[in-house]
């Protein structure tokens, strides 16, 4: 790991332990801390608690927590709370009631429960005269009764009660550990049974011991196992599975996501409540029936008469007295309240044991498994090893190939390099090659044609390129013009009256006056035209996504100009999208307005979206809201399962804060100040997978901060570019911006780009040479960083260069070595209309060779009896061949013999393929790879293998030629 570098634990809410040595020791872990207390409850009887999560709940924009509650009369009260998704501490806004509603018209009538729906209206669940009755309170504070269904005497005096929210505006009431059992929905305005023991038939349940809910499946616990239902769309129910269990079966414990790891059982002959796993394996067991047992984020919650048992796994436990009849547990915020009966303080506790990412202070990290986890080791040890210094390789070799062009580039990369944020390149002069180094240069020089268009009036958009040709996207005052870049072919698309909307090359036009839409991409292709025919009141954009909101209560439309479809979202994400921008337009009326509209889309799964201050999560159909404090994203990615990172700007100090996030609390973990610039609002950004680049002012000067996204680790600022203007884009790893000259530049953000000359004669086989530079920081603040690598240049040139402008050769000769009369690197050379004539090749640069023999390792190797041999000869001749070896690892043969009858070639310094070639003519090709005995400097008997190649037809002569 790097230094600030963050630990990540592969599995959600697993515990992480801190530790100096190889062993365990510390296990006295607070899995929940105290958070918040509220007091003033003396003379309430608190029925239920509700937090409200909404945006704005009747124009209120904080958390709200609400309690029905009775004394004399009944009353809904709620008080400001705010800091449910974080890990710390919650804070209380107001002791005073913000909202305080009196129900004088419940007089006489027993109410149980309230529920909060998304029109901001309370839901209260009562009972009157064997009557089952369903009330509403609008945001009047009206009071209206919406639907009531007579129930049986027994089923009211028998039985206990839960009450459940299946999804807004639907309430299952369930009636259980009776004989007379039942359970009623509210569902489109009226109540009706759901479900009993007629209606269950066939299957047999006299008795119902409980009931489960979890998304829409319902749990029928009798005394010997569940049955399991599914609720349709209709809201009837369909039995699909059932699980026996031993007598006196209590309970599953579900997860959120509807997992079942443990059940509660009651052993009669001991008395005792006991939690088995799923494999039946033991967990706890505690005295008695009157226990209330919960599990929350995998952990256990038991409590019992005066105490809550709080447990892990069994090492990490936690024990906490208390004073209180009933515990409530908030799923949706990790939060485990009470009412101490005795101080009449409401108090709060949130799950807060280390889990999922630890910043490392210790030697060792322990991941502990919990009774989730079966059958496996109870923890695992990670040794922390950190990269005190990154070490960059600075000697490195850059290989390039001369293929007869005039001018060549390398590139160098950059990566691992910690650059100042402004600074000058130095180049050894001491070089024999015409170089030139550089990380930025003119757009002029990829795009000619842009020339073209008077800068003064333009604005670049984009630049794209592919194989065959580039074009570049420029607006100007009237126009946006597709211009190749390097012809006179340019295409344009009328913006008067427009809108604009772009993402790379796909441009999204709204004309205002017909309210029409037109999405066009590059080379002014339309791809679509759509109208929008009520009124439009606001048009964001995020990347590639378009959010349009419109008047009359329509649903806001998200589009992909990408890939020019509409995204349709579910119908409780468009009210909320729709209720916060209503607060928007009332607050900017008000003039309340303090940070700008801003709105992020991520198209990772779960979708999240933020608009405003406002995180809102599509996990499957359920939805999420999560409230960000004057934050705007624009970064976010997955870094495991269900545990993201994203990068947010703060919208009123100077600063980005990078934030952990794993659907349930959102954690800050780097913040980076931007102390000597000032970020230009609304924020002007440009983001990629890598790099984020910013527009900020310093000193009346114009800014661009280049940061590099370090996931785990915090932001890096890698360099600062002065601009001209606020309009810029990256495409790759390149960053297009307007310098304080105000002409278009590109910033190579990976690699310095090395440009040279006619770096090889035409008389050279390769060159080798040392390159060295250094990083100069225009601050002077930073020593110089000096770097060097070594070039290496391959002739792989052609052309024939003559040797003298004089010399001739005789057409009829039977043999020429064009060696005597040019320069260059052949296969094959041919004289026209001359048959007669064999030319000897390819060439080998005899001159090259001969100047730099005596550097070369070189061997002398007699090829004579393994040739004769193979030609059955009585008659053996030495045939020697002298094998050189020069600085690129290369193996070569020093004045190659031109046999007739076989072709050698030297592979490396210890092995040489010789093929056989039949005089006769032949359809097979034969040969074999031989070592060199190093001490006798001859072939070794045995060749290492043979290979015998079948042809489709027979050749009179064969080229070999070694490829690699």
């Amino acid at each position: 790991m790097e230094p600030q570098e963050k630990f990540l634990s592969s599995r959600l809410n697993l515990l992480l332990i801190e530790s100096e040595t190889e062993e365990l020791e510390q296990t006295n872990i607070s899995l929940i801390s105290e958070s918040l207390r509220i007091q003033s409850f003396v003379d309430e009887h608190i029925i239920s608690t509700l937090t409200i999560e909404y945006f704005s709940f009747r124009q209120i924009e904080d958390q709200l927590f609400c309690k029905f509650i009775k004394t004399q009369t009944y009353f809904i009260t709620c008080i400001k709370v705010i800091d449910y998704y974080g890990n710390h501490r919650l804070n209380q806004l107001n002791e005073q009631s913000i909202i305080s509603i009196e129900l004088n018209e419940l007089k006489g009538i027993e109410c149980h429960e309230f529920f909060i729906n998304l029109e901001s209206q309370f839901i209260l669940i009562c009972f009157h005269n064997f009557h089952l009755q369903i009330y509403c309170i609008d945001q009047d504070n009206k009071m209206n009764l919406l639907s009531q269904h007579e129930i049986n005497q027994q089923q009211y005096e028998m039985c206990k009660r839960k009450y459940f929210k299946l999804d807004d505006n639907q309430y299952i009431i369930s009636f259980y550990q009776c004989k007379t059992w039942g359970l009623y929905i509210y569902w489109q305005q009226k109540i009706k049974e759901l479900v009993n023991e007629e209606l269950a038939k066939p299957v047999q349940i006299s008795y119902l011991e409980n009931v489960q809910i979890c998304q829409y499946r319902l749990y029928l616990i009798s005394e010997f196992g569940y049955y399991q239902f599914l609720m349709t769309k209709t809201r009837q129910v369909e039995l699909q599975i059932f699980f026996e269990f031993p007598a006196n079966f209590r309970y599953l414990l579900l997860t959120s996501n509807c997992f079942f790891y443990y059940y509660v059982h009651y052993n009669q002959s001991i008395n005792k409540t006991v939690i088995f796993h799923k494999s039946n394996e033991f967990i706890a067991s505690f005295e008695g029936t009157d226990v209330q047992i919960r599990l929350m984020e995998s952990i256990l919650f038991a409590k019992t008469h005066s105490q809550l048992k709080v447990m892990y796994n069994q090492e990490c436990q936690q024990i906490i007295q208390l004073n209180t009849s009933h515990i409530n547990f908030d799923n949706n915020y990790n939060l485990i309240y009470w009412l101490d009966e005795s101080t009449k303080e409401l108090i709060f506790y949130k799950i807060s044991y280390p889990r999922n990412f630890v910043q490392p202070t210790q030697k060792y990290i322990f991941q502990v498994n919990n009774y989730h986890i079966q059958n496996s080791q109870t923890k695992i040890c990670f040794e922390m090893k950190y990269i005190i210094e990154k070490q960059y390789n600075k000697i490195q070799t850059l290989d390039f190939n001369y293929q007869c062009q005039n001018e060549s580039s390398i590139f160098y990369s950059k990566e691992g390099l910690e650059l100042p944020n402004k600074y000058e390149i130095k180049l050894d002069q001491n070089l024999d090659l015409k170089l030139n180094i550089l990380d930025q240069y003119s757009f002029k020089f990829l795009c000619p044609k842009h020339q073209n268009f008077n800068q003064q009036d333009t604005i670049l958009l984009y630049y794209e390129a592919n194989a065959n040709t580039s074009f570049s996207m420029i607006q100007t005052e009237d126009y946006i013009y597709f211009q190749n870049c390097h012809n006179a072919s340019k295409s344009r698309v009328d913006i008067q009256n427009c809108q604009i909307f772009y993402f790379q090359s796909y441009l999204l036009l709204h004309n205002q006056n017909k309210q029409e839409f037109k999405l066009i991409s590059l080379q002014r292709k339309l791809i679509k035209k759509f109208k929008i025919q009520v009124e439009i009141t606001e048009i964001l954009q995020c990347q590639q996504i378009i959010l349009i909101f419109t008047s009359g209560g329509e649903d806001p439309k998200v589009i992909n100009i990408q890939h020019h479809q509409q995204m349709l979202l579910n119908e409780q994400t468009n009210k909320i999208l729709n209720t916060i921008h209503q607060i928007y337009l009332q607050n900017k009326l008000k003039n309340q307005i303090l940070t700008p509209n801003h709105f992020f889309f991520s198209l990772e799964n779960p979708k999240l979206i933020q608009y405003n201050q406002y995180l809102i999560i599509l996990i499957r159909k359920k939805v999420q809201i999560f409230r960000l404090e004057n934050i705007q994203i624009i970064f976010l990615k997955e870094l495991l399962n269900q545990q993201f990172q994203f990068l947010g700007v703060h919208q009123i100090n100077n600063q980005l804060n990078s934030y952990y996030f794993d659907l349930l609390e959102i954690s800050e973990v780097y913040s980076f100040n931007l102390d000597n610039y000032k970020l230009i609002r609304p924020i002007k950004y440009q983001i990629n997978t890598r790099y984020l680049a910013l527009a900020s002012l310093s000193q009346n000067k114009t800014y661009i901060l280049i940061f590099e996204i370090r996931l785990r680790k915090p932001l890096m600022l890698v360099k600062v570019i002065q601009t001209s203007r606020i309009e810029f884009f990256f495409q790759g790893h390149k960053l297009f911006y307007y310098n304080f000259e105000d002409e278009v530049m590109i910033y190579n953000l990976e690699y310095f780009e090395f440009q040279f000359q006619d770096p090889i004669e035409y008389n050279e086989i390769a060159i080798k040479t040392n390159v060295t530079f250094q990083i100069i920081s225009e601050t002077k603040s930073n020593p110089a960083i000096s770097l060097g690598f070594t070039l290496k240049g391959y002739n792989k040139c052609y052309q024939l260069f003559q040797k003298s402008n004089h010399s001739s050769i005789d057409s009829t000769q039977k043999q020429i070595i064009p060696s005597k009369y040019f320069y260059g690197s052949i296969d094959r050379l041919k004289i026209e209309d001359s048959e007669e004539t064999d030319i000897i090749g390819p060439l080998i640069f005899i001159e090259w060779v001969y100047d730099n023999i005596q550097e070369r390792r070189i061997k002398k190797i007699d090829i004579g009896p393994i040739i004769y041999n193979n030609q059955s000869s009585n008659e053996i001749q030495s045939i020697n061949i002298v094998l050189a070896e020069n600085d690129f690892g290369q193996t070569f043969i020093i004045h190659p013999i031109y046999l007739l009858f076989a072709k050698v070639l030297p592979i490396n310094k210890q092995q040489i393929l010789i093929f056989f070639v039949d005089q006769t003519i032949s359809k097979s090709l034969k040969g074999a790879l031989y070592s060199i005995n190093e001490e006798s400097q001859h072939f070794r008997q045995q060749p290492i293998f043979e290979i015998n190649i079948t042809l489709d037809q027979s050749h009179k002569e064969y080229l070999v030629l070694k490829t690699g």
